[in-house]
């Protein structure tokens, strides 16, 4: 089943900080690799550290896109 992106994405700190120790939890054997990096740098790619920055309701994929765009012209 896919989750809907309202259940996956966190928008308040708390409420990542619940859903990263869940997914810590349940992958244990992958727990180490997720803290020494992804934890780390969690300002730069968690929703809830990111949506204060303004970006014009782009995506990363649409500015990509966007982007393609241009060039091919």
């Amino acid at each position: 089943m896919v989750a809907t992106a309202s259940s996956t994405w966190t928008t308040t700190k708390h409420h990542f900080y619940l859903k990263w120790a869940a997914l810590l939890q349940k992958y244990d054997d992958a727990a180490n690799y997720l803290h020494r990096y992804l934890y780390k740098c969690r300002e730069a790619w968690a929703l809830c550290f990111t949506h204060c920055a303004f970006n014009a309701g782009m995506q990363s994929t649409q500015r990509v896109e966007s982007y393609n765009g241009i060039i091919q012209y």
